[in-house]
């Protein structure tokens, strides 16, 4: 064989493991968290967040199989209260607007109407919201307390790693 050659062979053979590599390395470093461990982000968003803090939980609903359909609730600090976000972005959120509200009210929480960002959305600061969040995931979307999140932190800490796949 001729040595150019094999000088090519290797170099694209190396380039093709450090994709692999860096690819699992980038899904390896997302954060996720079990729909049971949503009360843990709350508590430490809330104990080490600040003005600006957040965690957004992503997930595809099991009966919605579009990917452009994917879900997103989120906790964040604002003015030094922390609440429940739901984000008028996506045709899931946008969709089931209504019956959040529903549910909310119905568990005596009062609905907030907001923008940021040219972002509407609807907050809750009363009641107990690491439950009302569960419950929208479970109830609405038929997640169990098992389904793993895929989430978005900013402003705390974290730590529970994707598991890595074999």
């Amino acid at each position: 064989m001729n040595t150019t050659l094999i000088v090519v062979i290797v170099c694209v053979l190396l380039v093709v493991v450090v994709a692999i590599l860096a690819k699992k390395k980038i899904v390896a470093a997302t954060p996720v968290c079990q729909v049971s461990q949503i009360p843990e982000v709350f508590e430490r968003l809330r104990d080490g967040g600040k003005d600006g803090s957040f965690a957004v939980f992503m997930f595809q609903p099991l009966n919605q199989p579009n990917a452009d359909d994917g879900v997103n609730i989120q906790f964040s600090i604002e003015d030094g209260r922390i609440g429940l976000d739901w984000c008028l972005i996506g045709p899931s959120n946008i969709r089931d607007k209504e019956k959040f509200e529903r549910l909310a009210l119905s568990l005596g929480s009062k609905v907030l109407s907001r923008e940021m960002n040219q972002v509407n959305y609807l907050r809750i600061e009363d009641g107990e919201l690491p439950q009302l969040c569960q419950k929208v995931i479970c109830d609405f979307y038929s997640m169990k307390a098992d389904t793993m999140l895929d989430m978005v932190v900013e402003g705390f800490s974290w730590p529970a790693p994707r598991p890595e796949a074999n």
